[in-house]
């Protein structure tokens, strides 16, 4: 499955700073892209972890071409609001 799928580190420039990034680009693919963001609930997780990595490999796997982007952690001090 890998071999047909490239694999690049990219940074895109957001206004907070640069985030992260990997484009899985299939060998073949069908002109669509998904933007992917792992789960972790904005506080945990990485571009390394299953459910960025292999999910964006999975779906590439098919033709489809993955944007899997990290995202900045909510730390101390931020609150969920309960509605």
């Amino acid at each position: 499955m890998d071999d047909q799928i490239e694999i690049e580190a990219v940074v895109v420039d957001g206004p907070h700073g640069d985030v992260p990034g990997r484009l899985y680009t299939p060998a073949v693919g069908t002109g669509a892209l998904l933007v992917w963001a792992h789960g972790g609930a904005f506080v945990f997780g990485d571009l390394d972890m299953p459910e960025a990595d292999w999910v964006a490999r999975t779906l590439a796997s098919t033709g489809v071409t993955v944007l899997s982007v990290d995202y900045r952690k909510a730390g101390g001090g931020v609150h969920a609001i309960a509605r």
